[in-house]
């Protein structure tokens, strides 16, 4: 007896909602995915977001309150306070981005052992 009447307290006490806690209701259904805003990233994220985990924990914490700030819950979004925001936390973010490096233009190494194909003359 004692045990439904815990039971019923329990479910009374977990949040319910549009989360992912314990009282969620999954519904299968993903939003659309986008890429970083930041150049040279490339990692695909939901499109509510505006970068990916990465680049945006790389932003200094005061721009990124900024942000939100000027965001107002999708009210700022369009405003030119919340644009340069953005504008500001894209460029830090790739301003800590390592630059490009020119070994990245070499194919990648093979397994030891193994040797390249010789290259043929036309």
């Amino acid at each position: 007896m004692s045990g439904t009447v815990l039971q019923r307290e329990r479910r009374r006490v977990l949040p319910a909602g549009p989360g992912r806690g314990p009282g969620a209701v999954v519904s299968g259904a993903h939003a659309p995915l986008t890429r970083c805003a930041v150049p040279g990233c490339g990692v695909q994220i939901e499109s509510s977001r505006l970068m990916c985990r990465g680049d945006w924990y790389a932003v200094p914490r005061p721009l990124r309150d900024r942000v939100w700030a000027t965001w107002r819950s999708g009210l700022g979004a369009g405003a030119p306070e919340h644009r340069e925001s953005v504008r500001l936390a894209i460029q830090a973010s790739q301003a800590l981005r390592p630059a490009p490096d020119a070994s990245q233009d070499r194919p990648p190494a093979l397994p030891r052992g193994r040797k390249r194909p010789a290259r043929r003359r036309l």
